[in-house]
């Protein structure tokens, strides 16, 4: 059993005019279903975005990339 404690998600490579307002810290257990969720403010400029998110704990004050070399988790989004 793996436990993720004080996770959150963090925008990674180019921002593309995402602001990411909140980040909302969550736990969870391999054998648990999570929501996670971030509230992002949007480009203004019409297009088709894509962002990319890896997952950050805290360990101590600090917040460190957990596994760094998983696959990313990422919104494909079109402003209109």
């Amino acid at each position: 059993m793996v436990e993720w404690k004080n996770r959150e998600l963090r925008i990674q490579g180019d921002a593309q005019g995402f602001k990411l307002l909140k980040a909302h810290p969550f736990s969870a257990t391999s054998a648990s279903d999570v929501d996670i969720s971030v509230d992002l403010l949007v480009p203004k400029k019409k297009g088709h975005y894509k962002i990319l998110f890896k997952q950050f704990a805290k360990v101590g004050k600090d917040w460190k990339m957990a596994l760094p070399n998983k696959q990313a988790v990422y919104i494909d989004i079109n402003v209109n």
